[in-house]
Protein backbone atom coordinates (compact mmCIF):
# COMPACT_ATOMS: atom_id res chain seq x y z
CA UNK A 1 0.00 0.00 0.00
CA UNK A 2 2.82 2.68 0.93
CA UNK A 3 4.41 1.23 -2.06
CA UNK A 4 1.41 1.75 -4.40
CA UNK A 5 1.21 5.75 -2.69
CA UNK A 6 5.22 6.60 -3.34
CA UNK A 7 4.21 5.12 -7.39
CA UNK A 8 1.61 7.40 -7.43
CA UNK A 9 3.19 10.62 -5.89
CA UNK A 10 6.35 9.96 -8.43
CA UNK A 11 4.16 9.48 -11.54
CA UNK A 12 1.86 12.57 -10.92
CA UNK A 13 5.59 14.74 -10.40
CA UNK A 14 6.80 13.31 -13.63
CA UNK A 15 3.45 13.80 -15.00
CA UNK A 16 3.57 17.49 -13.28
CA UNK A 17 7.47 17.73 -14.38
CA UNK A 18 6.52 17.08 -17.84
CA UNK A 19 3.46 19.56 -18.45
CA UNK A 20 5.51 22.50 -16.74
CA UNK A 21 8.33 21.68 -19.99
CA UNK A 22 5.28 21.72 -22.31
CA UNK A 23 4.03 25.36 -21.02
CA UNK A 24 7.46 26.70 -20.88
CA UNK A 25 7.98 25.65 -24.38
CA UNK A 26 4.70 26.61 -25.47
CA UNK A 27 5.34 30.11 -24.06
CA UNK A 28 8.55 30.74 -25.81
CA UNK A 29 7.37 29.75 -28.99
CA UNK A 30 4.59 31.92 -28.54
CA UNK A 31 6.65 35.15 -27.77
CA UNK A 32 8.70 34.02 -30.49
CA UNK A 33 6.04 33.94 -32.73
CA UNK A 34 5.01 37.01 -31.49
CA UNK A 35 8.12 38.96 -31.99
CA UNK A 36 8.55 37.58 -35.29
CA UNK A 37 4.90 38.71 -36.42
CA UNK A 38 5.81 42.56 -35.33
CA UNK A 39 9.01 42.58 -37.02
CA UNK A 40 8.46 41.52 -40.36
CA UNK A 41 6.51 44.61 -41.29
CA UNK A 42 9.72 45.99 -40.53
CA UNK A 43 11.80 43.74 -42.25
CA UNK A 44 9.26 44.43 -45.24
CA UNK A 45 9.45 48.99 -44.98
CA UNK A 46 13.43 47.94 -45.11
CA UNK A 47 13.36 46.32 -48.90
CA UNK A 48 10.66 48.72 -49.42
CA UNK A 49 13.33 51.45 -48.63
CA UNK A 50 15.79 50.24 -50.04
CA UNK A 51 14.47 50.14 -53.21
CA UNK A 52 13.75 53.71 -53.33
CA UNK A 53 16.85 54.64 -52.73
CA UNK A 54 19.53 56.32 -55.68
CA UNK A 55 23.08 56.59 -55.38
CA UNK A 56 24.06 59.65 -57.03
CA UNK A 57 26.80 60.99 -54.46
CA UNK A 58 29.55 59.44 -52.72
CA UNK A 59 27.48 60.58 -48.94
CA UNK A 60 24.82 58.94 -50.45
CA UNK A 61 27.10 55.34 -50.71
CA UNK A 62 27.88 55.77 -47.73
CA UNK A 63 24.53 56.06 -46.64
CA UNK A 64 23.84 52.81 -48.81
CA UNK A 65 26.67 51.20 -46.76
CA UNK A 66 25.45 52.17 -43.39
CA UNK A 67 22.04 50.76 -44.31
CA UNK A 68 23.52 47.45 -45.83
CA UNK A 69 25.13 46.80 -42.38
CA UNK A 70 21.98 47.69 -40.38
CA UNK A 71 19.94 45.21 -43.07
CA UNK A 72 22.41 42.69 -42.78
CA UNK A 73 22.23 42.70 -38.54
CA UNK A 74 18.38 42.53 -38.53
CA UNK A 75 18.60 40.02 -41.15
CA UNK A 76 20.71 37.71 -38.79
CA UNK A 77 18.40 38.62 -35.73
CA UNK A 78 15.65 37.59 -37.58
CA UNK A 79 17.22 34.63 -38.82
CA UNK A 80 18.48 33.42 -35.34
CA UNK A 81 14.57 33.36 -34.13
CA UNK A 82 13.28 30.73 -36.73
CA UNK A 83 12.43 32.14 -40.40
CA UNK A 84 14.72 31.74 -43.47
CA UNK A 85 13.87 33.62 -46.46
CA UNK A 86 12.68 31.72 -48.95
CA UNK A 87 12.38 32.75 -53.02
CA UNK A 88 9.20 32.12 -54.62
CA UNK A 89 8.95 34.83 -57.03
CA UNK A 90 7.55 33.37 -60.46
CA UNK A 91 7.50 29.92 -58.72
CA UNK A 92 3.78 28.58 -58.25
CA UNK A 93 3.70 28.00 -54.32
CA UNK A 94 3.60 24.68 -53.21
CA UNK A 95 3.11 23.77 -49.29
CA UNK A 96 5.35 20.76 -48.95
CA UNK A 97 8.26 22.29 -49.89
CA UNK A 98 10.18 24.79 -47.71
CA UNK A 99 7.87 25.08 -45.21
CA UNK A 100 8.66 24.37 -41.45
CA UNK A 101 5.54 25.71 -40.46
CA UNK A 102 2.48 22.89 -39.82
CA UNK A 103 5.13 19.99 -39.61
CA UNK A 104 2.68 17.23 -38.62
CA UNK A 105 0.09 18.42 -41.34
CA UNK A 106 3.11 18.81 -44.09
CA UNK A 107 4.32 15.17 -42.79
CA UNK A 108 1.01 13.52 -43.19
CA UNK A 109 0.33 15.38 -46.66
CA UNK A 110 3.57 13.72 -47.61
CA UNK A 111 2.88 10.54 -46.69
CA UNK A 112 -1.03 10.71 -48.59
CA UNK A 113 0.92 11.68 -51.49
CA UNK A 114 4.14 9.15 -51.74
CA UNK A 115 1.31 6.50 -50.86
CA UNK A 116 -0.99 8.03 -53.82
CA UNK A 117 1.99 7.93 -56.17
CA UNK A 118 2.69 4.32 -55.09
CA UNK A 119 -0.73 2.86 -55.37
CA UNK A 120 -2.06 4.78 -58.66
CA UNK A 121 1.39 4.69 -60.28
CA UNK A 122 -0.21 2.85 -63.11
CA UNK A 123 -3.69 4.87 -63.18
CA UNK A 124 -1.19 8.08 -63.74
CA UNK A 125 0.46 6.48 -65.94
CA UNK A 126 -2.49 5.13 -68.61
CA UNK A 127 -4.14 8.58 -67.60
CA UNK A 128 -1.12 10.88 -68.71
CA UNK A 129 -0.90 9.02 -72.22
CA UNK A 130 -4.66 10.12 -73.21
Amino acid sequence: MQKDRILRISAKFNNFRQRAERERLNLVSNARGEVLENLLPVLNNFEKAKAQMKFETEGEEKINKSYESIYKQFIEVLSSLGPQPVERVGKPYDPLVGNNSGSKFRFALQELYQALQEKCSGFWKTWIRF
